[in-house]
């Protein structure tokens, strides 16, 4: 009976990240409504106007990315200590323990290989599900992705978007499932969970993969190197991937294709053997 609470304790963080979502945005958008209010002097009056302009605010792509990061603050501070108080999650490391320059180099070649991994599974998913692709467009375009990218979501989607993550899925969700279960099976739960977390199908389909990934890296070299590999991602797929250009005959593609096997399997090598030589050092 114990193992079945510990087991369903897993979802318990997925539960706590939602609700945190939900009252925070409740508090960005009562203190925009406020300041609004105030600043026309209609505060009364306003009241009555609230769902029209929640309905604008809910547009606003600056206030969407304000708030994200906003949560991923609060995310941050919350899981972080249960991390810490709970799973024995440790901050303060020197990076020479932390990183070993083979492990170092193996994130480096993961992060593009991980992002053409996860478009040729966008490409497949969006082909047998083509309504999937026109959500998750919507979502991107409402997020404010597709246009200028603001400085609130340059912070939220590259630095505590990331850190924010894994603090909840690899820190907490990882740890508390591996009392119950092989790491196998616990990897593929809190990568479930973590792409339901997403809310969205396209999305989650691909964060299935990307939380498979960052479950073996934190597994293997700690927490530290999937927050590394998980800002590194987000970087690319905010600042480099609109701006790379591949050209489309079958040489360039194919070309692409064995270039991103090379990168993924050759990065996955390169840090399972740094981890290893850091753990030989250390014993």
């Amino acid at each position: 009976m114990k193992k079945v609470g510990q087991f369903l304790f897993t979802f318990i963080p997925l539960v706590v990240a939602v609700l945190l979502q939900f009252l925070v945005g409740c508090y960005c958008v009562g203190i925009a409504f406020l300041a609004s209010s105030i600043y026309s002097f209609q505060l009364e009056s306003g009241l009555q106007h609230f769902i029209p302009f929640f309905q604008r605010l809910s547009t606003d792509t600056m206030f969407s990315a304000t708030l994200m990061m906003n949560y991923s603050l609060f995310a941050m501070a919350l899981f972080g200590i249960w991390y810490y108080c709970c799973y024995g999650g440790v901050y303060r490391v020197r990076l020479s323990s932390a990183f070993h320059p083979l492990s170092l180099l193996g994130i480096l070649m993961l992060v593009p290989g991980a992002q053409f991994v996860t478009s040729y599974i966008v490409t497949l998913v969006s082909l047998v599900f083509p309504s999937w692709l026109e959500t998750y467009e919507k979502l991107l375009e409402n997020s404010g992705i597709f246009g200028s990218l603001s400085v609130p979501l340059a912070f939220y989607g590259a630095l505590f978007g990331p850190i924010a993550e894994e603090l909840i899925f690899r820190g907490v969700t990882l740890r508390q499932a591996q009392k119950t279960l092989p790491f196998w099976a616990a990897n593929i739960m809190q990568a479930l969970i973590f792409g339901i977390y997403h809310m969205n199908l396209l999305q989650g389909t691909y964060a299935f993969f990307v939380g498979l990934l960052l479950g073996y890296i934190c597994r293997r070299g700690k927490i530290h190197s999937s927050i590394l590999l998980h800002i590194l991602f987000n970087a690319w797929a905010l600042f480099l991937s609109g701006h790379l250009k591949f050209g489309s005959s079958p040489t360039d593609a194919l070309i692409i294709f064995l270039l991103t096997i090379a990168l993924f399997l050759g990065g996955i090598v390169c840090f399972t053997a740094g981890t290893n030589r850091l753990s030989t050092e250390e014993s």
